[in-house]
């Protein structure tokens, strides 16, 4: 990918930004006009957010409860959290920020500190929202292992939500049900209809989905990373 599509693509951030501020019937028809868009311009199909887009085979692939753990299992394991601030613990951070800071050494990827620590969060909506905290106030940043992430980094809603335990693997199908049904809406829609989630867990989702995608894109590779 040359530099001026990479610049070009790093200005969606403003764009996914924007439809925050949207209504839940605006933001979903909003965001996959963004990916579709990305997509064109990426030429990479696996960043399509519109599930009505994707091929039949793909579709049915997804329905698989193994392998949408194992891509959700490998994307967090290629991303290693960096403390890149020294005075990270001079600033007014809670127990629970700070035991996760002391669990950062660089080595340990996303997926290792969750699963070593799964008994300190509520789900990984909890863990992951400290860790886009820390990026945020640009204490932490990452790096990625040498792993075939580019074309992996983007995880579908329904990966995010059920391991973070919100929803079940039958309640992922169902929504699939449902969206085949009604025709026309997306996925998130479909759930918020069988009341599986709410506006607020899918605007969450949403946030999570494209910060792991954005990190996983374009987070540099570190020195020792191979697996």
């Amino acid at each position: 990918m040359n530099n001026n599509i990479s610049n070009l693509l790093e200005e969606f951030d403003s764009l996914y930004r924007f439809s925050e501020f949207l209504p839940i019937e605006l933001r979903l028809e909003y965001i996959s006009k963004i990916e579709l868009l990305r997509d064109k311009i990426s030429g990479n199909n696996i960043y399509l957010n519109n599930e009505k887009q994707i091929t039949n085979t793909i579709e049915k692939d997804n329905l698989s409860s193994e392998n949408s753990v194992s891509s959700f299992k490998m994307v967090t394991s290629c991303l290693i959290p960096n403390i890149i601030n020294d005075k990270i613990k001079n600033n007014e951070y809670d127990d629970q920020y700070l035991s996760l800071i002391n669990s950062i050494d660089g080595k340990a990827s996303i997926y290792d500190l969750y699963s070593n620590n799964v008994e300190n969060y509520k789900n990984f909506f909890d863990f992951a929202s400290l860790l886009y905290q820390l990026e945020s106030k640009q204490d932490i940043s990452f790096t990625k292992k040498e792993c075939s992430i580019h074309d992996r980094g983007w995880l579908k809603i329904g990966e995010i939500l059920s391991n973070s335990d919100i929803i079940s693997q039958k309640e992922i199908s169902d929504a699939l049900s449902h969206q085949e049904n009604k025709q026309n809406i997306f996925i998130g829609e479909a759930m918020i209809d069988l009341k599986l989630i709410n506006d607020i867990t899918l605007r969450d989702s949403l946030k999570i989905q494209r910060w792991i995608f954005k990190i996983a894109e374009y987070s540099p590779v570190g020195s020792d990373s191979k697996i």
